[in-house]
């Protein structure tokens, strides 16, 4: 009796550009976040999120928290597009971070509709924000 052997290679499964920023005429392609790095995003979150939880109104330090923010976004752009040099993302401003950060986040909105539309299923996140 012989038996069939499947292969899956992921070294040949190259990561595909999907998205490409473009600031100042230097292009800069999208880089998925891997399992480890996505999570690691999720704890810094979690930590930001905690770190102003529960705290009283007067005792709030805005600035504080708008440069928390700030730097988390920085991150996050740094994180989805690597090649970006610091001294670049220095030099956007608020409005420019939050289109990047439109941009990223539509990469996933398009990844969970690609995963409705090939299982028929629709994912938790979706489900979550119909209710």
């Amino acid at each position: 009796m012989s038996k069939n052997v499947e292969y899956l290679n992921l070294d040949e499964v190259a990561p595909r550009v999907t998205k490409v920023l473009t600031i100042k005429g230097n292009n800069y392609e999208f880089k998925l976040p891997s399992v480890g790095e996505f999570v690691e995003e999720m704890q810094r979150a979690k930590a930001l999120q905690k770190k102003f939880q529960g705290i009283k109104d007067e005792d709030i330090d805005e600035l504080e928290i708008m440069q928390a923010m700030v730097e988390s976004l920085q991150r996050s752009v740094k994180n989805a597009f690597p090649g970006i040099p610091q001294d670049v993302l220095d030099s956007l401003n608020k409005d420019q971070l939050n289109a990047i950060k439109l941009f990223i986040e539509q990469e996933f909105t398009e990844e969970n509709a690609a995963a409705e539309d090939e299982s028929g299923n629709v994912p938790a996140v979706k489900k979550a924000s119909k209710a």
